[in-house]
């Protein structure tokens, strides 16, 4: 670590200390400066990652608005074809009625 000519006091709270205490280092200072320098590489790649997964979001949920869009057309189809479906078999069963029974 480089020289260390800056002595500072700071108040922190409970949780920051917890926080502090658990970076890898022999005292305080090191565990300060392993979080701070952390933080200061990590922080561009996780923020990187992030758009990279916002991004993927977004396409995720652009492709389940078209498939539910595609279902509920599949969905108005089918009622369509059941409604002709009845209607055919209808259809069908008034002219088998119809049909005189000395031709079947």
């Amino acid at each position: 670590m480089a020289t260390k000519n800056n002595n500072r006091n700071i108040r922190i709270s409970d949780q920051m200390l917890q926080l502090i205490e658990k970076q890898r280092g022999n005292n305080f200072t090191e565990k300060w400066e392993m979080l701070v320098i952390r933080c200061n590489w990590e922080l561009p790649e996780k923020e990187k990652q992030l758009k990279e997964l916002e991004e993927q979001i977004r396409k995720k949920r652009q492709m389940m608005a078209e498939a539910s869009s595609r279902y509920a057309r599949m969905i108005n189809q089918l009622s369509v074809l059941e409604q002709r479906m009845y209607a055919l078999d209808s259809a069908i069963g008034r002219a088998l009625d119809e049909w005189p029974d000395d031709e079947m």
